[in-house]
C-alpha cells in the first residue's frame, strides 16, 4: 500500500525488512499479503462469535467452516 516506506531491522545481518516487504512472494496477487490477513482474521473472529454455546449440536456446519477456515 506504500504507507510506511521502511521498517526498522532487528540487529543482526540476517535480517532485512525491505528485502522482505518488496518480495514478489509478498505482492502474489498484486496487493500486500498483510491485506488478506486483515480479511482473513475478520472471516476468523466472525466465525468465532456466530451461534450460540451450543452451535456444534444445532449448527453443526459452523464448526465444519471454522475448521476448513484453519490458518495453520
Amino acid at each position: 500500500m506504500g504507507i510506511i516506506q521502511h521498517l526498522p531491522d532487528l540487529p543482526g545481518k540476517i535480517f532485512n525488512s525491505d528485502q522482505v516487504n518488496s518480495s514478489d512472494q509478498a505482492y502474489k496477487f498484486g496487493v500486500p499479503d498483510g491485506t488478506f490477513v486483515i480479511v482473513s482474521l475478520a472471516v476468523t473472529v466472525v466465525l468465532a462469535a456466530f451461534g450460540g454455546i451450543d452451535r456444534a449440536e444445532v449448527q453443526p456446519w459452523i464448526p465444519l467452516i471454522f475448521t476448513a477456515k484453519d490458518d495453520n
